[in-house]
């Protein structure tokens, strides 16, 4: 009970941002008393909002302050880029400056959230290396830096998407724990198969962008060029797993 409230009050900073969001689009946007029926329509109050009370509120519902201090950054620069559509022309006077502040503040957080997943692969490198089970591998110093929530779990599932494409050879069935192991790829010729599946989707994919390309439109056939690119990288992660990730079954859980 206590881990679901403590889950909940960290999304208050969400729900924070979308109801102010949608309050400060109808304050500019609408002629109303709190406005003064169109007379005052000061955009230094939502910045009040987005550069103190959010952030606090950040500081208060999270905590993990490194967790906080990232979102605060992130909310701030989201609603910057939001403010812009938000509010119209004639009440920026601001803002102007804030939007292009915004592309250095995105600059320094993509340099921080490399460096962060530099340091994830780095960690999971060595952890593989010394023959330490890959999902625990995996899975602890995502957790370390993100903390545990969805977005931990899908970047778990992310990385060990990546992992087998690019660590696959350092990879080993005896490395994962548990007190039976079964494997599959040899059945009914399962690993086969993937290579099948996979060598028609690299086929598919020049001839496909190409109809979709003079049939329907560029962006079309770009867009589904890189889904199915993905769907590629995916089966191959698959393929390269079948031999190497078994089923193991201990007294818990499979």
């Amino acid at each position: 009970m206590n881990l679901q409230r403590v889950h909940v009050i960290e999304k208050l900073p969400l729900v924070f941002l979308i109801l102010m969001a949608a309050s400060w689009w109808h304050f500019f946007n609408y002629d109303t008393r709190l406005n003064d029926f169109g007379q005052s329509k000061s955009e230094w109050l939502l910045l009040i909002d987005i550069g103190v009370t959010l952030p606090l509120l950040c500081f208060i519902c999270i905590k993990s302050k490194k967790i906080a201090l990232i979102k605060s950054i992130g909310y701030f620069a989201l609603l910057v880029a939001l403010g812009s559509y938000i509010i119209p022309i004639q009440y920026q006077v601001v803002w102007p400056y804030l939007t292009n502040l915004r592309y250095l503040i995105l600059c320094g957080f993509i340099v921080v959230e490399l460096s962060v997943i530099a340091c994830v692969i780095f960690a999971i490198k060595q952890a593989i290396t010394k023959g330490l089970n890959p999902d625990f591998a995996i899975e602890k110093p995502i957790k370390r830096f993100i903390g545990d929530s969805a977005i931990s779990k899908l970047i778990i599932f992310e990385t060990r998407v990546w992992s087998f494409i690019f660590c696959s050879r350092l990879i080993h069935s005896s490395a994962y724990e548990g007190d039976e192991q079964f494997s599959y790829h040899l059945k009914d010729a399962n690993q086969s198969n993937s290579l099948g599946f996979i060598l028609m989707i690299a086929f598919e994919i020049p001839l496909m962008h190409l109809v979709l390309h003079f049939i329907w439109s560029p962006l079309a056939a770009n867009i589904v060029t890189l889904l199915t690119a993905l769907s590629l990288v995916f089966f191959v992660a698959e393929y390269l797993a079948m031999s190497r990730r078994p089923i193991s079954i201990d007294d818990r859980q499979i």
